[in-house]
């Protein structure tokens, strides 16, 4: 390989800094001098033995090497040490004894951590590089990296993390053929000329190696704009290729795949309840995260079980250096979050928030009035005349744990435990007058009361051999709860207030999760790795109505498991050509079939700053949620297997990218496929009973009637500027998710409920007199819904739509601008952060959806305006 120009200053600069080292040693006295200029090794080294009498002891055998070195009066440890530099020798003495020895000319390995300066925390995912022998990888989910393969005994190891400032640090290999180190990362801050303006560079996300795959950090998350709180998912919204939530929600839909297709996992371990407040808030807290690894589409072999995006989260794991603390508040939460220290060697961490009473402030009362104004009761309400009138006094609340434990046992052993638990309670009290004709007594109460947890803990393990076989073990439980109650009273006759109808509802799904992953790095150019999981999957829904005299109780259970191997490689055909393909084979216990699933992606660089990247892949989902317009609070988010009449959902995936980046500017042009079959039309049910007592559930079977395909496709444009004073992106995306189901229209394709055909996203990103100011603007078509003219109501209050028009008009495009403003105040030990954030500042009045009412004896539909101008004041305190 020619050397380039970068190397040969390495080169220089490596041999000036081991001069200026060697120095300092005691040597012998005697000055040595000699000037070489592609001079023979062994005759340099022959006439300084002649004439400086020195006593130094060669191999015969001494290889023949040009050299080029200079010395003026040196002592003979740095003469020897800038005569050998580069070479395939070194020396050492042995009391007054010089020996040059062969060492070994390599390949050569290096194995290190990436580290935060401040918290000494690792740094997960971070890029590091070789530019002189163009390679490189990323650090693991514990900020550990190695490289093998090296031919150079010289090089600089460059090291780049969102939101840090590039290292660089170089290496010289000399006895051993590996290399340990450590390159700690500080915080990027940049400063103009400008006397009025001072920008700081607030990186959010950075385009990876990976096909469809995105770096997201929640550093300067704080200073997005926001509803109420600082939200992980809210953010990844501004993402190209993730729309934004339906109605302003924090639900994910990537590429036109719903929420519940998403695969999100923390630390490991994957989570089932992933928002709060029915969807407006993401149960993630981001305070508590440390990096969000985003695949779009085509995750490696390593991941399954769903068929759209993959989330992956790392937590933090704590300051180990000093204690610190943080308290936060806005308008809808407090949060508090401790770090402790665990000598040298570990840390805790806990991060816990608690919503307000919501039902105090403007913001929750709107978040309210939008969230639930689609449910039965309430529709009701709206169809009250002059003789009815109904009251509603809701509470509502929502809490969240987080604590990670991590301790280093030995350099070689590192163990790490989540605990993360998350809770939604809701309770209601309804009255309704006059409502005889549908709920059977003229004057009515309802009390319900609703919570939906979910909890999940991980252990993993991680053992480093040597640079080349790590070895990784995980053990998890994780799940979701839901319990539900309600109860009817006729407050006009019933003195003693017993109910004249109760509902009791349960809902316990968890999945227990044993994995064991091999990663060998020991063959050249590949980065192998094999993993064994074994999942255990149950579901248990119960419920009991009472009506009266009379009651009914139902007990349906699911239990299964599924045994995955897979073997993935990331094999670096040459330096531009990168290659990762991987074989993926699941066992699933109540299908008794084999479901083979292989992965493929390919990225090349064209030029310097172009690349080409293309993936394609099958993928299958065995957990379904269950979610329909019409069921109750109970069964809204219940987690099914699949079993019995839901079937196993089949999908494959592609994607295409070219990729053209510089230093201070990135773009790229997306294209993309998903087809599946076996999804399940869960709308047509009011709760999963219907479902689970097929008679033969223990059996697999396959029915057409709510069982169809879909296809979604599409493109992305992305145009980012950053390392500037004004950054940001601008983001286009077009898609188009369809469903297909024989009982509906013969099977023709219509538009999904959730399909959004164009959305268009702008950041804008800059800093003012010390504030950091944030600004959001984006564009969306509008939702799809049913003409009123194709919509029937039955008897029982059903919603009926007509053959072949289901989802064939679209609302009016949606559009809101957002700001936010923050700054950062130091006083004495105590940091303030301090911001501003309003939403849909021109106070848009955006239509999110129809209303469908089927008490109405009038029109059946009506618009759902979307929250208008929000403004969020929140401080956070640090020590």
């Amino acid at each position: 390989m020619k050397p380039t120009s970068s190397y040969k200053q390495t080169q220089h600069f490596l041999a000036f800094l081991l001069y200026l080292s060697i120095s300092f040693i005691n040597g012998q006295t005697k000055s040595i001098s000699f000037s070489y200029n592609k001079n023979s090794l062994k005759k340099g080294i022959q006439q300084l033995v002649d004439d400086y009498q020195l006593s130094l002891i060669y191999p015969s055998n001494l290889e023949d090497k040009e050299i080029s070195a200079k010395c003026n009066n040196c002592e003979l440890d740095s003469a020897l040490t800038l005569l050998l530099y580069n070479t395939n020798y070194s020396w050492e003495k042995i009391k007054e004894q010089y020996t040059i020895y062969r060492i070994d000319s390599g390949p050569y390995a290096i194995t290190g951590q990436i580290i935060d300066n401040v918290t000494n925390e690792t740094v997960p995912y971070a890029n590091v590089y070789i530019p002189s022998l163009d390679m490189g990888t990323i650090s693991n989910n514990e900020g550990i990296f190695s490289l093998s393969g090296i031919e150079s005994r010289i090089c600089t190891v460059y090291v780049s993390y969102i939101g840090y400032e590039p290292q660089e640090k170089p290496i010289y290999f000399s006895k051993n053929q590996q290399s340990s180190i450590e390159i700690f990362l500080k915080q990027k801050i940049i400063y103009s000329k400008n006397i009025f303006i001072r920008g700081r560079s607030r990186e959010f996300m950075s385009l990876t190696n990976e096909p469809g795959k995105i770096s997201f950090s929640p550093k300067h998350i704080s200073t997005l704009p926001t509803i109420g709180e600082v939200d992980i998912f809210r953010s990844l919204q501004l993402l190209p290729g993730i729309h934004q939530g339906l109605g302003g929600t924090a639900e994910l839909y990537i590429r036109g795949g719903r929420p519940d297709q998403n695969l999100i996992i923390v630390d490991g371990m994957p989570i089932y309840q992933k928002t709060h407040m029915f969807g407006f808030l993401s149960s993630i807290q981001a305070k508590a995260v440390k990096d969000v690894q985003v695949y779009k589409g085509g995750y490696p072999a390593r991941f399954g079980g769903k068929t759209s995006g993959l989330i992956q989260i790392t937590n933090r794991v704590g300051n180990n250096v000093s204690p610190h603390v943080r308290l936060y508040t806005n308008m809808t939460i407090n949060s508090l979050q401790l770090e402790l220290p665990i000598s040298s060697r570990g840390s805790f961490i806990v991060t816990a928030r608690h919503s307000n009473n919501i039902a105090s402030t403007q913001l929750y009362k709107s978040v309210k009035d939008f969230i639930t104004g689609d449910d039965n009761f309430n529709l009701i309400s709206v169809s009250a005349n002059a003789t009815q009138s109904t009251t509603y006094s809701p509470e509502f609340t929502f809490k969240d744990l987080n604590t990670v434990l991590s301790y280093l046992i030995s350099p070689k052993n590192r163990i790490s435990l989540t605990y993360t638990n998350g809770a939604d309670i809701v309770n209601e009290e309804r009255k309704f007058y006059g409502f005889e004709t549908i709920l059977e007594y003229d004057s009515t109460s309802i009390n319900e009361d609703t919570e939906w947890s979910n909890q999940g803990t991980i252990l993993n393990w991680s053992y480093y051999l040597n640079p080349n076989w790590q070895t990784k073990f995980s053990i998890a439980k994780t799940g979701f709860n839901s319990l539900y109650n309600s109860r009817q009273i006729n407050d006009a006759n019933n003195i003693d207030k017993l109910p004249l109808q109760s509902f009791d509802e349960k809902n316990v799904f968890f999945e227990d999760l044993f994995t064991v992953r091999q990663i060998i790095k020991s063959i050249s150019n590949h980065n192998l790795e094999i993993g064994l999981n074994k999942s255990l999957l149950s579901s248990d829904y119960k419920t009991n109505r009472t009506l009266e005299d009379n009651s009914e109780k139902l007990n349906m259970k699911q239990n299964g498991y599924l045994e995955t191997l897979y073997i993935q490689d990331n094999w670096s055909i040459i330096n531009k050509v990168k290659l990762n393909i991987g074989l993926r084979n699941t066992y699933y216990s109540k299908t008794t079939r084999n479901y083979f699933t292989p992965r493929f992606s390919i990225s090349f660089k064209i030029l310097p700053t172009i690349k080409l990247e293309t993936s394609y892949g099958k993928y299958n989902q065995f957990v379904h949620q269950f979610n329909s317009p019409i069921s109750t609070r109970g069964t809204q988010g219940t987690w099914l297997i699949s079993s019995g009449r839901i079937p196993v959902v089949n999908s494959t995936s592609s994607h295409s990218s070219l990729f053209w980046q510089d230093p201070d500017y990135d773009v790229s042009f997306s294209y993309y496929q998903r087809n599946s079959s076996g999804q399940y039309d869960f709308g047509r049910y009011i709760s999963p009973i219907p479902i689970l007592s097929n008679p033969n559930n223990t059996e697999y079977i396959s029915t057409t009637d709510s069982t169809g395909t879909e296809k979604t496709g599409g493109g992305e444009i992305f145009i980012r500027r950053k390392n500037r004073q004004i950054n940001g992106w601008i983001a286009y995306q077009f898609n188009n998710t369809k469903y297909s189901f024989d009982d509906i229209n013969n099977g023709q394709f219509f538009n999904a409920d959730h399909d959004i055909t164009h959305e268009l996203k702008t950041v804008f990103i800059t800093s003012i007199l010390d504030y950091d100011v944030t600004a959001t603007w984006s564009y969306s078509s509008g939702r799809v819904y049913t003409h009123p003219s194709e919509i029937n109501k039955t008897n029982d209050f059903q919603i009926i739509f007509n053959p072949g028009a289901r989802n064939k008009e679209r609302l009016n495009p949606v559009h809101h601008l957002d700001i936010s403003i923050s700054k950062k105040y130091v006083i004495n030990h105590l940091q303030l952060d301090m911001g501003l954030s309003i939403y849909n500042i021109y106070n848009r009045k955006n239509v999110s959806h129809k209303r469908y009412n089927p008490y109405a004896s009038d029109s059946i539909i009506s618009d759902v305006i979307m929250l208008g101008i929000t403004p969020t004041l929140f401080v956070q305190a640090s020590l």
